[in-house]
């Protein structure tokens, strides 16, 4: 059997870019989101109190109960510096409380690193929202 090689080679060049690209579009989707982009979702979260995304960003072994209770009304937030520590992270973060005053309190979002994925440690943020939002309101 004679394939012409002009035929092979034509075929090659009109293959190769698009699976070259769907190869490396795929890879570049799949990388692990930041702990600045896991904040972000999970502060999207809680503004919106949809419990399907939070769970997306949340570790599960963080959380004692998930209680938007817990949480005031959240307004706007501002994530600031990144502290990263082997597999701990920590985001500042300034919440703005939406309790008739709109207080603007600083937080630390608290990150934790399973299987290579950056998940916010719940317990430990919710519990400096809480206590920063009374300490905020001692003063307002």
């Amino acid at each position: 059997m004679h394939y012409n090689i002009n035929v092979l080679i034509n075929a090659l060049k009109t293959c190769i870019p698009p699976l070259l690209f769907l190869v490396l579009f795929t890879s570049a989707c799949s990388q692990p989101k930041t702990p600045m982009e896991v904040s972000a979702a999970f502060w999207k979260s809680i503004q919106a109190r949809d419990l399907n995304l939070l769970y997306k960003n949340v570790a599960p072994d963080s959380v004692t109960e998930y209680k938007f209770d817990d949480m005031p009304s959240v307004g706007k937030v501002y994530l600031g510096e990144t502290v990263i520590e082997t597999d701990s992270a920590r985001v500042e973060t300034t919440v703005e409380i939406r309790n008739g005053k709109n207080l603007e309190i600083p937080v630390k979002t608290y990150l934790v690193r399973k299987e290579g994925k950056w998940k916010v440690d719940y317990d430990a943020t919710v519990q400096s929202v809480s206590m920063n939002n009374k300490i905020a309101r001692l003063f307002s």
